[in-house]
């Protein structure tokens, strides 16, 4: 490929892609009302992404994920889709790709009692839940939970949680 050639792929992908490419400009996720905290980004297919947080535009802090494609380009639902919409907080979403396009994604969940469970999701690339509605419990023991991280290996998937003692 000629320097040339190079010059125009590049002008080209700029201004094709989503992606803004001024330093001033971001690309929206989620505008909605409320504090989105404790985000988290893992991999999809096609070079896109899918985001997690932790969102208060409720009454309860709830667990929201948004699919952005290769060129910046929201996929799902404006402002997200709520992965966990139960009464009671969840909190520090933590999200790792399936390896099929779509994630899995835990959080420390506080539906009816003050001493969270946690909780985990899996969604597909077309922004389907196939782990039930809201979740499901993969860690029932009693305590606090101060972190929570998720990681996978291979087919096998790993929650780490530190109860603080």
């Amino acid at each position: 490929m000629s320097y040339r050639q190079l010059i125009l792929f590049v002008v080209l992908a700029f201004l094709l892609v989503g992606w803004s490419n001024s330093t001033g400009t971001n690309t929206p996720v989620c505008t909605a009302s409320g504090n989105q905290l404790n985000t988290q980004i893992c991999a999809a297919k096609f070079g896109g992404t899918i985001i997690t947080w932790e969102d208060s535009r409720g009454v309860d802090k709830d667990i929201y994920i948004q699919y952005l494609d290769a060129s910046g380009q929201n996929q799902w639902k404006l402002n997200g889709i709520a992965a966990c919409g139960e009464e009671g907080d969840q909190e520090k979403p933590q999200i790792v790709s399936d390896g099929a396009g779509g994630a899995i994604i835990a959080w420390i969940d506080k539906r009816g009692e003050n001493q969270g469970k946690i909780y985990a999701q899996r969604v597909d690339a077309s922004g389907v839940f196939l782990w039930g509605n809201n979740g499901t419990p993969v860690c029932a023991r009693a305590g606090e939970k101060y972190k929570l991280r998720v990681v996978a290996a291979g087919e096998e998937l790993y929650f780490c949680v530190d109860h603080g003692g």
